[in-house]
């Protein structure tokens, strides 16, 4: 189930899917990326959810050959 709106009632968290209310919760739990749209939905929810701060990062992989792993390591 995809949501679109995560809101409150009686200060538990409500989710939206389609519009239509999925109820109440006691918990819920945000499983995403950090270039993921959802944060967006718990950061407006105010529950206290804050986006963390990202840095970007790269990562190579090279081939040495097995020589160069013996010489080295």
């Amino acid at each position: 189930m995809r949501i679109d709106h995560v809101g409150a009632r009686n200060g538990r968290p409500v989710l939206f899917s389609n519009e239509q209310d999925n109820g109440e919760f006691d918990l819920v739990v945000g499983a995403f990326g950090v270039n993921s749209t959802a944060a967006k939905l718990f950061e407006e929810a105010g529950f206290g959810y804050k986006e963390p701060p990202t840095i970007t990062a790269a990562i190579g992989e090279l081939r040495v050959g097995e020589d160069a792993v013996s010489e080295y390591f």
